[in-house]
């Protein structure tokens, strides 16, 4: 072997001997649980239980508290488009005008017919009083003629003159009663006709049914709409809905007409449960709730948190969530014992509330337990305590 071969033989034996020191001595040292013998200063609290009414907070979106879309309701050619896309209306405006000459005619043609049946009724009517007038005079004479000598034959015939004559006019006064029921159910079916026609012509413009803004135009100036064509879409923005879907426990917390807080954007807004589902879905087996919110300085789409109270709890633990400890998925706490030793027990949670969690476990009221910092601790930890909460 030549001297340059053995001179790098030599430097890679060093180089892997500095390598090997450098890695001892940079090698974490793993934490050992064995007390160092030093104490820990810990805050602690008093286990207590109580009563608490706890809450859930759920996330969703502002809708607006009325979505319609108008149709036109008769057909004909866009003779004016009033309203533009993002634009404000009040109740009743006009937001569209069909052409109106052809609804015009039939209302009118609907009118005379109507105006001709009530005039003929009318007449008929005053013909039937005239009737009954002759009627009472006939009958006058029908008696007069009876009363003569009716061995006489003039007098026989005048009779049996008077009496037909009666006769012809209560066969009138029949046909007259009977025109007149006949011409007043005519009379009702151009009035419905009328009526119509009215209605028509009315609805030659499209008028805004509530206050709003107008979210989609969907004709233009000079279209043919037919009936049931789609014209706008009209926002109800005054006030949002917001839809959220929630456990059996917290529908039965709620009541139509509750209070509750929702927050959009760091500020918060009161608002009002309006609708609670009762009978769960069949597919998600939750409840919706509607919650209504005045419409001051929100916007569709935005999204909200709400928090809703779930069902009173009875005489159970409450501690602060910093006193939580997690390992491998499961939950603890660290109770202070007599001798001030740490010992570590594996509880439960449930409710939340705001910073504090309703445990469940190996617990008796009066325990100590560490509040907070529980992240480096472990069982069999001598602690002094710094200070107590009750």
């Amino acid at each position: 072997m030549s001297w340059k071969s053995k001179l790098f033989a030599l430097l890679i034996v060093v180089l892997a001997a500095t390598l090997s020191v450098f890695l001892v001595k940079t090698k974490p040292v793993a934490q050992s649980q064995v007390w160092s013998g030093r104490e820990l200063a810990v805050d602690t609290v008093t286990l207590n239980k109580q009563d608490v009414s706890p809450y859930i907070k759920l996330t969703g979106r502002l809708e607006p508290v009325r979505t319609t879309e108008l149709r036109f309701e008769v057909a004909g050619q866009v003779l004016e488009r009033l309203v533009e896309l993002g634009q404000s209306v009040q109740t009743s405006q006009t937001l569209f005008v069909v052409d109106s000459r052809d609804y015009r005619d039939v209302m009118a043609q609907a009118q005379a017919e109507f105006d001709i049946i009530q005039l003929g009724i009318e007449r008929d009517r005053a013909l039937l009083d005239l009737a009954k007038q002759k009627i009472v005079l006939q009958i006058a004479e029908v008696k007069r003629f009876a009363g003569l000598d009716q061995q006489m034959l003039s007098s026989r015939s005048q009779l049996e003159a008077a009496e037909q004559k009666l006769l012809q006019l209560r066969t009138e006064q029949v046909e007259l009663e009977n025109a007149i029921a006949i011409s007043q159910a005519r009379l009702q079916i151009n009035r419905a006709k009328l009526q119509l026609a009215q209605r028509n012509l009315l609805r030659t413009r499209l008028l805004a049914p509530y206050s709003g803004v107008v979210n989609a135009v969907h004709a233009e100036l000079g279209d043919y709409v037919n009936i049931g064509q789609l014209a706008l879409q009209l926002v109800d923005v005054s006030a949002f809905h917001f839809l959220v879907n929630v456990t059996g426990d917290v529908a039965a917390a709620l009541r139509i007409g509750d209070a509750v807080e929702l927050q959009v954007q760091q500020r918060k807004y009161q608002a009002r449960v309006i609708a609670v589902q009762q009978v769960p879905d069949t597919d998600t087996y939750s409840h919706e709730v509607l919650i209504r919110v005045a419409g001051e300085g929100l916007y569709a789409a935005m999204t909200g948190r709400v928090a809703l109270p779930r069902a009173t709890q009875k005489d159970v633990f409450v501690v602060p969530k910093t006193a939580l400890y997690y390992a491998d998925g499961r939950s603890y706490l660290f109770i202070v014992d007599q001798q001030r030793l740490l010992r570590r027990v594996e509880v439960t949670t449930a409710a939340r509330l705001d910073d504090q969690v309703v445990v469940r476990g190996d617990l008796q009221a009066g325990q100590m337990l560490v509040a907070r910092g529980v992240s480096s601790l472990y069982s069999g930890v001598s602690v002094v305590v710094r200070s107590t909460e009750h």
